[in-house]
């Protein structure tokens, strides 16, 4: 019995280092449209009065990303999602 309570618990933790890992793809994403936002963090360029300059290019660059990001995640999200309903269903039932 321990061992399935270890095995799930380290089944749940590698899901939500991938649903992180999704999320980091997100902010290097903004990191790229801004060379402020690659040194600060993000924060604290939203905090700080400077207005952040964006070129065209650059948010050529963050769109595309985004969307390769948003898309990967979606499929990620997905497939991470089916464990979680099978455990509530388990839960329910």
């Amino acid at each position: 019995l321990p061992i399935m309570y270890g095995s799930g618990l380290s089944a749940v933790m590698i899901l939500l280092l991938i649903q992180e890992l999704c999320f980091m793809g997100f902010t290097t994403n903004l990191q790229r449209l801004n060379p402020d936002l690659s040194r600060l963090v993000v924060p604290a360029v939203v905090a700080s009065a400077s207005a952040v300059r964006v070129e065209e290019a650059d948010f050529a660059r963050f769109k595309v990303g985004f969307l390769k990001t948003w898309q990967l995640q979606k499929e990620i999200q997905r497939r991470i999602a089916i464990p979680y309903l099978l455990f509530w269903l388990c839960q329910v039932a």
